[in-house]
């Protein structure tokens, strides 16, 4: 009866994973099976013996006619408060995808000695759960991690399908958990003694509260002083808070994103803070790299989904400390620090200082949508919009025009025709032509005796369709315009 092996997988400074506590007496009889989407969908059936949930996955789940037998890997034991665990942990951690608490009762061992029965090899029980109801043999094979769960006793009558996608704790789908915007880690399988030792010796944070978005001022110039300037990102502005184990991915109303952009959530989760704040924006790449908002919106109307990324452009908080009355080149020094190996989609948005005109132009030439302009010295003013942050737009909105179009697979056509700006007509969009509205998102600005110039990390091809092709791609269709 151990409990080192499950210490040893995890990281409870990260993971909101019960941690390896016994309890001061050992007779509860609880069950609990959890289904796990793992790299592969399996459920985990856990018996609490003696002071531990003695633990095995099972591939091919519960059998229900009796003498079926379905292979069961002894793992290691679990805390007895891991009964009531479900959530989301984070891909490439360890264990990482969706628990669910599948079903949980109480069991009843059908032997005077079942600690000494099941070292033995053998457990003979009867489960009387929400779900399961019934006899069944534990049966160890000749490779002690390796042992068959068998239905003993009568047939029982499989769990529908509706009832086995539903949580007997929460009553939700694998579905609505994957979505869910709490996480709770473990650690990497190839995290280092040291850095495990380093990081159990923080103190573990609440999850701080949100602190709404400054906001920027719109400009028709560059003002005279010193500024750092920044690109419009042209996404859907989001907090990120972390508190311990348990993070939070907000938008600028307070209302959840985590649930639609989980790749976000899984990258905020994996940031090595006691807690923090980040101010960014949540961006869509098409397939060359570009930013795309029409990206964004096809994704919400049921599109596919684009390749997501999380721009931070300010930290508001970092272990512990409010960053808020610090000048912004000095939070922004904190937040590139922080990214300078950034988990999977998160991306640092670097500035450019005391830029001139040329700035303007080459953003222009690029397609940029648009300037974020910050005074040197300024402090974050939550809410306010007080002109320490200005925006200058480089692109004119238009009202723009959509149609479908039809091929091997029927696809939403998003993108605008450069060719008709200049005409008093709505935008006609295909996807075939994305417009450069940046040229590489995944990049840092920095300037050349040439002028503005930045150094990508990838390069992508450059392409524009005719206005004839767009147009002929929406004949017979009901095109429908918003602006």
């Amino acid at each position: 009866m151990s409990l080192k092996e499950y210490a040893k997988k995890r990281d409870f400074e990260k993971t909101a994973e019960p941690e390896p506590k016994l309890p001061p007496s050992g007779k509860g009889r609880r069950f609990v099976i959890q289904k796990h989407a793992a790299t592969r969908l399996h459920y985990d059936l856990r018996l609490e013996l003696g002071r531990t949930l003695k633990s095995w996955a099972v591939p091919k789940g519960i059998p229900f006619k009796k003498g079926e037998k379905h292979l069961a890997v002894e793992v290691e034991d679990h805390p007895v408060s891991y009964i009531d665990f479900e959530g989301t942990i984070p891909k490439g951690q360890y264990g990482g995808g969706t628990v669910m608490v599948w079903d949980r009762g109480t069991f009843e061992p059908l032997s005077k000695a079942p600690i000494k029965e099941l070292k033995s090899g053998k457990l003979h029980f009867i489960m009387n759960g929400s779900k399961l109801k019934g006899e069944w043999y534990l049966v160890r094979l000749r490779d002690e991690k390796q042992w068959l769960l068998i239905k003993a006793g009568e047939d029982m009558k499989p769990v529908s399908k509706k009832l086995d996608d539903s949580s007997a704790l929460s009553g939700k789908s694998m579905q609505e958990l994957a979505k869910g915007d709490r996480v709770w880690q473990s650690k990497p399988s190839n995290q280092s003694s040291q850095s495990t030792k380093r990081k159990l010796s923080r103190k573990p944070a609440p999850l701080p509260a949100f602190v709404e978005p400054m906001k920027a001022k719109l400009v028709d110039a560059m003002p005279p002083g010193d500024w750092i300037y920044e690109i419009k990102f042209d996404g859907f502005r989001a907090e990120a808070l972390r508190g311990g184990s348990e993070a939070r991915l907000l938008s600028r109303n307070e209302k959840d994103l985590g649930g639609k952009f989980t790749e976000v959530m899984d990258s905020v989760s994996a940031l090595d803070v006691r807690d923090a704040i980040i101010d960014g924006e949540i961006v869509a790449l098409d397939e060359r790299g570009h930013s795309s908002f029409q990206l964004l919106q096809a994704f919400e109307m049921g599109e596919k989904r684009p390749p997501i990324f999380y721009y931070a452009f300010d930290l508001l908080r970092l272990n512990g400390k409010s960053l808020l009355n610090l000048p912004v080149e000095q939070r922004k020094a904190e937040l590139e620090k922080l990214l300078q190996e950034p988990p999977d989609v998160i991306r640092y948005s670097a500035s450019i200082e005391n830029a001139g005109e040329d700035l303007l132009e080459r953003a222009r030439e690029l397609g940029v949508e648009g300037l974020i302009g910050k005074r040197v010295g300024s402090r974050y003013e939550p809410a306010k919009r007080s002109g320490a942050w200005i925006k200058l737009k480089l692109q004119q909105e238009r009202p723009m025009s959509f149609c479908r179009s039809s091929g091997k697979t029927e696809r939403t056509i998003w993108q605008a025709n450069d060719r008709f700006r200049n005409e008093a007509l709505p935008l006609v969009t295909t996807v075939s032509s994305l417009p450069n509205q940046i040229r590489r998102m995944d990049t840092r600005w920095s300037t050349s005796p040439a002028g503005l110039s930045r150094t990508p990390r990838r390069q992508g091809s450059e392409r524009s369709g005719s206005g004839e092709s767009e147009l002929a791609a929406c004949r017979g269709s009901e095109p429908f315009t918003i602006g």
